[in-house]
């Protein structure tokens, strides 16, 4: 569980503010804490869900709005309180995506590299909300899985999945699979201006933090920027570790594309067999090798992208 004041009080110091005005910020916010979880069921999931809480009912709330305005806040942290766009998962865990290593960059790039390819395929402006993201990161894995190849790995349970493929574990819940940690990794580019999300319908669907409204994700300008300037570092980085992933990938964007929310969560159960399970059981565990850090000019690109982004 987190601490529910620090969340508050440092999404003030994300926004820029110390000392006295950052003292009234938390008696506002926090009165207006109080008053919405008189009204408001259980939490789900304590952090997911009520990171999106705080944005729906405390952040956007038109008084801490108006006070940030009358602190001469940033317009643009302004504009994400406003929109219930703070990125608070960042601004609790305090963590960057420069502080990771590169085990944890490869999957955000080919985070990036999914929101590009579902969203050409598409031909949409957005992968149309984050169950299907969700979902999208699920089939690739179980894609990896299924798939043996002796050259790449040993026959085992796990098939390319060993090997290549997302970090991220996925558990059942009332949404299907879903994975916290791919849910952070979003959150991590967003707070890095890589990716944006929008409110895209009123209505939410049954994914976490997602059950009052329907968001939109898409690549921002800077990502595009990143995306474009990896895209010969990934091809050449290991032609065994992305060739799989990438081809995986690229099926589970096929298998998905043009489905609805129902048809969607039919084939995946089809799949992966989920109705029968309790809910929280592991449905698919995450990759399990590691990359290694190394001197090569893949790695070494990778790490100076990340850092000129």
């Amino acid at each position: 569980m987190v601490n529910e004041w620090a969340a508050l009080e440092r999404a003030g110091e994300w926004a820029g503010l110390e000392g006295n005005a950052l003292d009234e910020y938390v008696v506002l916010v926090a009165d207006i804490y109080n008053a919405e979880m008189a009204t408001y069921d259980e939490f789900e999931n304590y952090e997911e869900e009520y990171f999106q809480f705080l944005n729906n009912r405390v952040f956007s709330n038109d008084r801490v709005v108006d006070l940030l305005r009358s602190m001469d806040v940033d317009d643009e942290a302004v504009q994400a309180f406003q929109a219930g766009r703070v990125p608070v998962a960042e601004t609790y865990r305090t963590e960057r995506m420069l502080d990771h290593g590169l085990d944890e960059l490869v999957d955000l790039i080919m985070i990036l590299k999914l929101v590009e390819r579902y969203t050409t395929v598409a031909n949409q402006e957005y992968i149309q909300s984050r169950y299907r993201f969700q979902k999208l990161l699920f089939a690739t894995n179980l894609d990896l899985k299924e798939t043996q190849t002796g050259s790449i790995v040993d026959e085992s349970e796990l098939g390319l999945l060993e090997t290549t493929g997302y970090r991220y574990s996925f558990t059942k819940r009332r949404s299907g699979p879903f994975s916290k940690d791919a849910y952070a990794d979003k959150d991590r580019l967003y707070a890095n201006g890589l990716i944006e999300e929008d409110v895209i319908a009123d209505e939410g669907t049954d994914e976490v933090a997602e059950h009052e409204h329907t968001y939109g994700i898409k690549l921002s300008f800077n990502g595009e920027l990143l995306l474009n300037r990896f895209s010969d570092l990934l091809e050449n980085f290991s032609s065994d570790i992305l060739f799989y992933w990438n081809q995986s990938q690229e099926k589970a964007i096929e298998a998905l594309v043009g489905r609805t929310h129902d048809e969607i969560s039919e084939y995946i159960n089809e799949r992966a067999d989920i109705e029968d399970r309790e809910t929280g059981a592991t449905l698919l565990p995450p990759r399990q090798a590691q990359f290694e850090d190394s001197e090569d000019e893949g790695v070494g690109g990778i790490t100076e992208v990340m850092t000129n982004a």
